[in-house]
């Protein structure tokens, strides 16, 4: 259990540090370049569709977190402890902390794509740092 909380701690720092970097090269990438919204949305309807995906992504940063973290570490911990359930739940911790900043990363840049407001890919990449932060490796309990 020590090195799944070694590798989990590396997999969350590198998120962390990844999705900021994201963040400051959108920044800089508008500063430079600039970025004109779309034309096939209208300007009326643009942010309703920022909203839906706001909405979305904590939805799916809700599930995420119930189905691909929490469910398998309360059955690691309700299960007599064995090595099968303790790499199911190594597997979907890899996955959850994975998958919460490349969405994340994916939905900013939507988001900047049909807005062209750069601020919402910190939104989105700050919404994933919030998620990782509450997330804490550390406290899984030894076997």
């Amino acid at each position: 259990m020590k090195t799944i909380k070694i590798k989990l701690l590396k997999r969350k720092k590198i998120a962390l540090i990844l999705l900021w970097t994201v963040a400051l090269l959108a920044l800089l990438f508008e500063h430079f370049y600039g970025f004109e919204p779309v034309t096939y949305i209208d300007q009326e309807y643009r942010y309703y569709a920022v909203a839906f995906l706001l909405f979305y992504k904590v939805v799916e940063l809700f599930l995420f977190y119930i189905f691909l973290y929490k469910k398998n570490y309360v059955k690691l911990l309700e299960e007599s402890f064995h090595v099968e359930m303790l790499k199911t739940f190594e597997k979907r911790s890899k996955q959850f902390f994975f998958l919460v900043p490349q969405g994340s990363v994916v939905f900013g840049i939507i988001a900047y794509k049909v807005t062209g407001v750069v601020w919402f890919v910190p939104l989105f990449v700050f919404i994933a740092t919030i998620v990782l932060l509450m997330v804490d490796p550390k406290c899984l309990r030894e076997e």
